[in-house]
């Protein structure tokens, strides 16, 4: 009889994500959520999860969805403001040199 005995541990990285570590690899817990339970319309596309009420410790599946880097970055942006912040810049710097 043969038996393999793995350690399972739940580990907190800086970001604040939780990661499991598993065989000497790292995932991120809530990508292996979103691998069992969220479709990926686009799995050559979208390899980013994104957090839909953006709280890290939030894994529903509801709570989640597959998408793309550049759509995960405007996210991020529009949510610290960059965004609005980029737009405004511009808006003002065009019409500064079309005075």
């Amino acid at each position: 009889m043969f038996f393999l005995l793995y350690t399972v541990l739940l580990v907190k990285n800086a970001d604040g994500y939780y990661k499991v570590h598993f065989s000497k690899k790292y995932f991120s817990f809530h990508r292996l959520i979103a691998l069992a339970f969220v479709n990926n319309p686009y799995p050559d596309l979208y390899n980013i999860v994104h957090h839909l009420n953006n709280l890290k410790f939030d894994y529903r599946p509801e709570n989640l969805r597959w998408t793309s880097t550049s759509i995960n970055n405007l996210y991020e942006n529009r949510e610290k403001g960059s965004t609005l912040k980029r737009i405004q810049h511009l808006k003002e710097k065009y019409e500064h040199e079309h005075e």
